[in-house]
């Protein structure tokens, strides 16, 4: 009932911050549509084909595969985690379009007070739609994301998986939910031997897919100023997250993972994780632990996957509960009750979000610093990576529109620059660091009124960095379409 009660309360505070808060002029809330439409990821392209081909022959990850060029359409089936992305952005992103126009027509922006009900109808009539797309529909929605960046990790180390998010409309739509199937236990007993850093990251990576979900979101109504009206996203996405982590402290967590493993007859059908961060913390500790150990399966067929409390040491145990309660701080963000930006003038507009996401080393506590200069728009990101007892520090910069003079041509590039200490190796128990740095451009072209297209070339050096499934050196070039659906 609680929690009931806040989402409305901040539901009806959009369209008061805005006219309050920031004198806005009354001007029509805009009509901005612009569709990602990711068409090539490399490396990712290739991983994606190989384990492709190792699901449609049942292969584990030790075996050869032969790639013919019909194969690439496989990779189609492991999206990388920016295609992912970019899916999920798209579908949520129609919602809020969609929206706008409508109650645009059914209560015009002409005076405050009208702007207000505007909004506070946007945002209910919105989050309606976000929850059925979200945990009615699934495909393409955050669920599906949430999977889809456990998979990448999978599929980095050739194995093929199933996001059983698509069995919602085909004839097993009972089995539909948010896990990952059709894995073999050779191939997690050989994941963890030859990348134990590798497999914690994939444990924690569901969650990190809805904060930067979110992320990408208030980036758009920021810089884009597309007051997309997301106010129970934020809150829905950030409270299925924190719920999520905290999870294990209720009292029937390890009764209940009882009857889950009583329906799991068939290993194949068995979710790769189980529940995400029982599994994560005790892999996280015990990264040298093979990954038998687990022992067997309940049913005496196959290894035990998901991680009980019970089976947690009392250090493992008083590290997750540290990491429950510090997920709170995912909501603190004007963002998070409707408030896009903060203007302290006629020149500079800003905005604030903190991020507590997990890793492979332990943690990312992040602030992100929106800021507008006249037009000159950044993000500055102070990172603290922390592993059990030692900070590391990093910063992260965006640069939109680095040459704005550029525009004149159809032409833009966005710059990203990171610079970072972290744990040496990834490791959970170490105080020594090691240097590293992401350098990104992304030029943007038009091709039409309506259609543009994109390049995006990343190279980094070994680290952890949010929604890139590489922790070791890589360089990353994706190219694909954008299509303004709002454009006259």
């Amino acid at each position: 009932m609680k929690s009931i009660k806040l989402l409305i309360f901040c539901l009806l505070i959009p369209g008061i911050a805005r006219v309050n808060a920031f004198n806005d002029s009354i001007q029509p809330i805009p009509e901005i549509l612009n569709l990602d439409l990711p068409l090539f990821d490399f490396p990712s392209i290739r991983y994606s084909t190989e384990s492709g081909i190792r699901r449609t022959l049942d292969q584990t990850s030790d075996l050869a595969v032969n790639k013919k060029v019909k194969d690439y359409f496989l990779s189609y089936e492991n999206l990388s985690m920016q295609q992912a992305l970019a899916i999920t952005e798209d579908l949520h992103s129609t919602n809020y379009y969609l929206q706008n126009k409508l109650w645009n027509r059914i209560l015009p922006v002409s005076q405050p007070n009208k702007k207000i009900f505007n909004r506070i109808g946007a945002n209910v009539s919105s989050g309606i739609i976000d929850y059925l797309l979200a945990y009615q529909i699934m495909i393409f929605s955050p669920v599906w994301l949430h999977e889809e960046f456990h998979r990448s990790g999978l599929t980095l180390q050739g194995i093929g998986s199933h996001n059983d998010t698509y069995y919602r409309f085909g004839t097993r739509s009972t089995d539909a939910g948010g896990s990952v199937s059709k894995i073999r236990d050779e191939d997690l007993i050989r994941f963890k031997a030859n990348d134990p850093t590798g497999f914690v990251r994939t444990h924690s990576s569901g969650i990190e897919s809805q904060y930067y979900l979110l992320r990408k979101l208030q980036m758009g109504n920021f810089f884009e100023a597309k007051q997309y009206p997301i106010v129970a996203m934020n809150i829905l996405l950030t409270n299925a997250a924190v719920n999520y982590v905290n999870q294990f402290k209720r009292d029937d967590y390890d009764s209940i993972i009882d009857s889950m493993n009583v329906r799991g007859t068939n290993p194949s059908d068995r979710d790769y994780v189980g529940w995400d961060f029982t599994a994560w913390v005790y892999d996280l500790f015990r990264a040298d632990q093979p990954y038998t150990e687990r022992g067997t399966h309940p049913l005496g067929n196959g290894i035990n996957r998901i991680i009980k409390r019970s089976q947690l040491s009392d250090t493992e145990y008083d590290y997750l509960v540290k990491m429950s309660r510090m997920q709170y701080l995912n909501y603190i963000s004007p963002a998070m009750i409707g408030i896009d930006r903060i203007r302290l003038n006629d020149q500079w507009a800003f905005n604030v979000s903190m991020r507590h996401i997990l890793t492979s080393f332990g943690y990312d506590l992040s602030l992100d610093l929106f800021l507008d200069h006249r037009g000159n728009q950044w993000l500055f990101s102070l990172h603290n990576y922390k592993n059990f007892s030692t900070n590391f520090p990093g910063l992260e910069i965006w640069r939109k529109d680095l040459f704005p003079k550029l525009k004149k041509e159809n032409l833009s590039i966005d710059l990203r620059t990171m610079l970072w200490l972290q744990p040496q190796n990834q490791l959970f128990l170490t105080d020594k660091s090691q240097v590293g740095g992401l350098l990104g451009l992304k030029a943007t072209g038009k091709i039409s009124n309506r259609l543009q297209y994109y390049l995006d070339l990343e190279a980094k050096s070994d680290g952890w960095v949010a929604a890139s499934p590489y922790l070791d050196k890589s360089i990353s070039f994706r190219a694909g379409l954008n299509y303004n659906v709002s454009q006259n």
